[in-house]
């Protein structure tokens, strides 16, 4: 038996890759990541699979490199020569060596450890309670604009999946079997991701406090400082 490969048989394999890519990233990307992070770098490999594939090879790994990590190294150096030679003038007293509460020691010194910065005085906050007001004072366009991107992405996407439904990509396929395959497709995906959600689930440790966690992180006995 003779295989005749066409255009039509090469477009078909590329289709078909370009499904299995974002099946299988569901086992990888979540691995030591943010849920956002993670769900960002599914939603492009699910969009684009061979370029989101790409671009997540070349920068998507949550692991710094090694020139990466020399020049943290460095910097931390850096940083800690820079306080060092600044606790010796009087007049930065004040501001190198803050009172700090004993329930925000436990960050501070997380703060300083990861980052080998200390705590600087001088500094001040604003507490924005109010939800919508956070995103009226971050918000980069009018909501208007983003009503209109939110119905033409809907008419996009609804176009794609008509697309999508009655034309086959390939020849080899009538399109009820085209149907039943991106439908399968389609329900393997939501069942991995709910197995994958189950599973992380099932890892958390729900019985360990907030408390514990900061004094791991830190690495000291911190849990009795913190007052709630």
């Amino acid at each position: 038996m003779i295989w005749n490969w066409t255009w039509s048989t090469d477009f078909s394999i590329i289709a078909i890759i370009g499904w299995i890519i974002p099946i299988v990233m569901l086992f990888f990307i979540p691995v030591n990541r943010k849920p956002s992070s993670a769900t960002a770098w599914l939603m492009l490999i699910l969009l684009l699979p061979y370029l989101g594939l790409i671009i997540f090879l070349l920068i998507g790994s949550p692991k710094l490199s090694r020139h990466r990590r020399a020049q943290q190294r460095t910097m931390d150096g850096l940083i800690s020569k820079a306080v060092a030679d600044a606790e010796q003038q009087p007049e930065l007293t004040a501001l190198l060596d803050p009172t700090i509460p004993l329930r925000y020691e436990p960050f501070v010194k997380l703060n300083t450890n990861l980052g080998y910065l200390p705590a600087f005085g001088g500094n001040s906050v604003e507490l924005l309670p109010d939800y919508h007001d956070v995103f009226q004072r971050i918000r980069l366009a009018p909501d208007w604009v983003f009503y209109i991107c939110s119905v033409v992405g809907l008419f996009a996407t609804g176009f794609g999946v008509y697309v999508t439904f009655t034309n086959p990509w390939t020849g080899l396929m009538t399109i009820n079997q085209w149907d039943l395959w991106i439908g399968g497709i389609g329900v393997l995906s939501l069942l991995i991701g709910a197995a994958l959600f189950f599973v992380g689930q099932a890892t958390i440790r729900s019985n360990v406090s907030d408390e514990e966690v900061i004094a791991q992180v830190t690495g000291g006995d911190t849990a009795g400082k913190i007052i709630s």
